[in-house]
């Protein structure tokens, strides 16, 4: 999962914007964060959701502090994650979240034959092996929008996540051969290309983990998708601790 940070609020006439309705931010946090859900990084083609960190209507005796329509409590999802989310309340203390922590070193992602196509694979998030992370908070977090579900609907509605996650895997896998083998060669045309796959595709933290052993393109991807949270990667683009002893 992409680390994220999308900035102080926008401005109008030099002061800090207000809204009226939630949907009055899309446009902001598509200039901000780019088309990608912020909670499995899947491309956002059509219709992107204006998610309420803290909902709407939140169970009795969860309410947080803040207004539901201020531009803290306001990101970009997926209908799949939004959706399985739903109502619930969240904080930084019992999920990690990509505002709040550097959620790539929380996760690392297989591939597995889907359980009920045969010939198909599934690419899930699972839980890093990382000594700073917290296996249960990392689990919940995976729980909270369902970010290992292999079925393709519930109820009426699709999903395809761990589907478009394996296409994205396959995709920086070829890549990352092709690099090996001749894009190195030529860097800027390579780079240029592999770029426009990556940010087609999404899933961040995908081409991220494949192209671990070079760090021009590491370099590449964190400023190719917009919103990334710089001060989660050191200066050779490996990931770091984003809250000093915690992810």
């Amino acid at each position: 999962m992409r680390p994220i940070n999308k900035g102080d609020v926008p401005m109008i006439n030099g002061r800090p914007k207000v809204v009226s309705d939630y949907t009055y931010w899309r446009g902001d946090l598509l200039a901000r964060l780019g088309n990608y859900c912020c909670y499995c990084n899947m491309p956002l083609t059509d219709g992107p959701e204006v998610e309420h960190v803290q909902p709407k209507n939140p169970p009795q005796g969860t309410a947080q502090p803040g207004s539901i329509l201020a531009w803290e409590n306001l990101l970009l999802s997926c209908g799949a994650c939004n959706r399985y989310k739903g109502n619930r309340a969240v904080s930084p203390a019992e999920f990690y979240l990509a505002e709040h922590h550097n959620t790539h070193l929380v996760f690392h992602y297989i591939r597995l034959d889907h359980p009920s196509k045969p010939g198909q694979k599934a690419c899930i998030p699972v839980p890093s092996n990382d000594a700073l992370v917290n296996p249960l908070k990392a689990k919940e977090t995976i729980d909270l929008t369902a970010l290992a579900e292999l079925k393709d609907d519930r109820g009426k509605a699709s999903d395809l996540r761990w589907n478009l996650r394996h296409d994205a895997w396959i995709s920086a896998a070829t890549s990352e051969r092709n690099w090996r083998d001749f894009g190195h060669l030529y860097p800027d045309e390579f780079l240029e290309d592999l770029l426009q796959k990556a940010k087609a595709t999404g899933f961040f933290s995908i081409w991220f983990n494949v192209f671990q052993d070079v760090p021009s393109v590491r370099h590449a991807l964190i400023q190719a998708f917009p919103g990334t949270a710089q001060n989660c990667f050191d200066q050779n683009a490996n990931p770091l601790p984003r809250n000093g002893t915690e992810i």
